[in-house]
């Protein structure tokens, strides 16, 4: 489990990126995206699906400056 996360969301809301501490103090991020599925009754269900991480950082900063040069939509992606 992290212990600290900061979440940015794609302007459309389809997809987000976490950065995270994780317990030995280190730092990486995740890319999701949502994905809707059809269910067997004829609904949709909505799922996000993991689509690229990230290596270790010493800190938060390094994790989302990486994030910023790797992701494109980080450049208008807005955080919690």
């Amino acid at each position: 489990m992290n212990k600290w996360q900061k979440v940015f969301e794609r302007a459309d809301g389809k997809a987000k990126l976490t950065i995270s501490e994780r317990n030995d103090g280190l730092y990486c991020f995740g890319v999701e995206e949502e994905y809707i599925r059809p269910d067997d009754d004829g609904t949709t269900y909505t799922i996000w699906v993991p689509e690229s991480g990230s290596g270790l950082y010493q800190t938060a900063n390094e994790a989302e400056a990486a994030a910023r040069a790797e992701v494109l939509w980080m450049a208008t992606a807005k955080s919690n």
